[in-house]
């Protein structure tokens, strides 16, 4: 064995024997205690406040109670861990991340917390984002959290909407800030999540229900995959602000400030109302980047659901790629709000290559293989090119090409798998065409490859696979009366919820075991999400009830 190797052994063998437990309770503790199990300190927010100090592998475990405001800081040399202590249900009302020069933070990681608190202003103005890293931070992990301004908002109002929403997270720009954002739940916020800090991977989070936009990437090199963003509450003026499932921009003034390169948009879902039939719902743009310059940038495999022509619009877009993208218009028609400006005939959806307003021209793009609902519209040549799209037109060509589109008034459920006999079957090709599709199977599996977002495989499903992240079976889905989960990653299940869309709990499982299952008798029929915690990490799944 070479020394290097052992060396590296016996340094991780060091680490494992001097982490230490520490434990936060704000209702019992104190600062004056040790911090062990028996003598915990306070809140969170009073360890940060008293400059505690902690190695790598040390985990701060956090008590029943409300935590406050913390603010994280320290210089790590390996990561090191806040988490919940296993049956406690801590709630912290805002985190910030590092905040100036002289308290920098590294090497931190927060798992499985609830941060939770409503804004407390007035005029639709979020009082802040409910998790915020500063530019002093970098080698973050945030991952299983739920981020929310309150998970009840049964009865809200039009103006509780705009007036009781923080916003969710943000990070702030930096370059080389390795940062990991995976697997969290950010529910009823204002703006959901912004990256503006490059270095940054975005993965299997989920954001519903929004009031202004739901994601922005304003960094570069940049990895937003595997993400849900759904449901805007149009509860806005256009004056307050023009409404974007994805949006990304620069601005010498801020955030964005420079030519934004190097990002990959993948496998997400954008969808603008999941229950047409729910309050506030109005018209939201899809992925929107339209005040460039956006540098290679690759848009692949996404699914847009939205009421509006900004399917996929990129304004100032230089050697860009939009690749085999699913974009469809089902909404019949758009509702009338009499707050808002913006016109009430809007879409169908298109994808647009165009020159940003006063900016730079738009160069050298490829827009190929893509499934859209109305146009693909490259505004002059040079700007770029286009080759085997297919325009899919009215809702009702639907059933021609996906295997059940049908429930208009529940976009959610849509299984928009190629039909064998589609039209968009081998009719791509292969210039800068992705080797898998949205749900990861191997392009591509006939004579050449599909258009759209999935390669035709009849076995797999939209609702099965909006996350994967971890290895677990779900069957059958939708369901009536039971639901199956089988672990597929090694690893134990160790705990199941079911929760509305809403955030409420409605069922709680402690299972320990590789397979599990759910009695949903009982439960009304609706869409829900299903939490499988497997030790130090979660997954959640869209589960549908009927």
């Amino acid at each position: 064995m070479k020394l290097s190797v052992l060396v590296g052994v016996f340094l991780l063998f060091a680490l494992q024997l001097t982490a230490t437990n520490y434990y936060s309770d704000p209702v019992n503790g104190s600062m004056s205690n040790s911090g062990a199990g028996t003598s915990p300190w306070g809140g969170l927010s009073d360890i940060f406040t008293a400059n505690k100090k902690f190695e790598a592998g040390d985990t701060i475990f956090l008590r029943t109670g409300n935590h406050g405001y913390a603010v994280i800081k320290g210089v790590n040399t390996g990561f090191v861990v806040i988490m919940p202590e296993a049956g406690h249900s801590p709630i912290i009302s805002r985190v910030r991340i590092s905040s100036t020069a002289n308290s920098p933070a590294k090497f931190w990681k927060l798992s499985g917390l609830t941060i939770q608190s409503q804004a407390t202003g007035n005029n639709a103005t979020p009082s802040y984002y409910l998790l915020e890293v500063y530019p002093y931070a970098t080698d973050i992990t945030i991952s299983g959290c739920t981020i929310t301004s309150d998970l009840n908002t049964a009865g809200w109002t039009r103006d509780d909407w705009r007036n009781r929403c923080n916003s969710g997270i943000f990070t702030r720009p930096r370059l080389n800030a390795n940062i990991l954002i995976e697997n969290n739940l950010i529910l009823n916020t204002a703006f959901g999540l912004a990256v503006g800090s490059s270095h940054t991977i975005v993965r299997n989070n989920t954001v519903q229900y929004f009031t202004n936009d739901g994601s922005r990437v304003l960094g570069s090199h940049i990895i937003f995959e595997h993400n849900r963003i759904m449901d805007l509450m149009k509860v806005m003026t256009k004056d307050e602000n023009h409404d974007d499932l994805f949006q990304s921009f620069t601005n010498a003034n801020g955030v964005g400030q420079d030519t934004l390169r190097d990002n990959i948009i993948r496998a997400n879902l954008f969808l603008c109302a999941s229950d047409t039939s729910r309050p506030f719902r109005g018209a939201v743009q899809g992925i929107g980047c339209f005040d460039g310059p956006f540098l290679n940038w690759t848009i692949e495999n996404n699914i847009v659901i939205c009421d509006h022509w900004h399917g996929i619009s990129m304004y100032g877009a230089i050697d860009c790629k939009i690749i085999n993208n699913t974009v469809i218009d089902p909404y019949v028609y758009t509702p009338f709000d009499p707050y808002d400006n913006n016109p009430t005939s809007v879409g169908p959806a298109w994808i647009r290559i165009d020159k940003k307003n006063g900016g730079p021209g738009s160069i050298n793009n490829t827009v190929n293989n893509n499934l859209v609902a109305a146009s693909v519209i490259i505004v002059s040549a040079t700007m770029g090119a286009a080759s085997n799209n297919i325009v899919i037109g009215a809702v009702g060509n639907y059933s021609s090409f996906f295997v059940n589109a049908d429930d208009v008034a529940n976009p959610s459920n849509f299984d928009l798998h190629l039909k064998g006999s589609a039209s968009a079957v081998d009719a791509g090709i292969s210039d800068f065409a992705p080797l898998e599709d949205y749900d990861g199977n191997i392009r591509p599996k006939g004579a050449s490859f599909d258009v759209g977002a999935f390669e035709y495989d009849p076995t797999t499903s939209l609702v099965q696979n909006l996350n994967d992240d971890l290895a677990f079976a779900c069957f059958p889905n939708p369901s009536t009366s039971h639901l199956t989960i089988e672990s597929k990653c090694n690893q134990k299940i160790d705990r199941l919820q079911l929760c509305t869309l809403q955030g409420r709990l409605v069922l709680s499982k402690n299972i320990n075991d590789f397979n599990a299952e759910l009695n949903l008798s009982g439960l009304s029929d609706s869409v829900y999400f299903l939490k499988i915690y497997c030790g130090n990490v979660s997954s959640s799944r869209l589960i549908i009830v009927h």
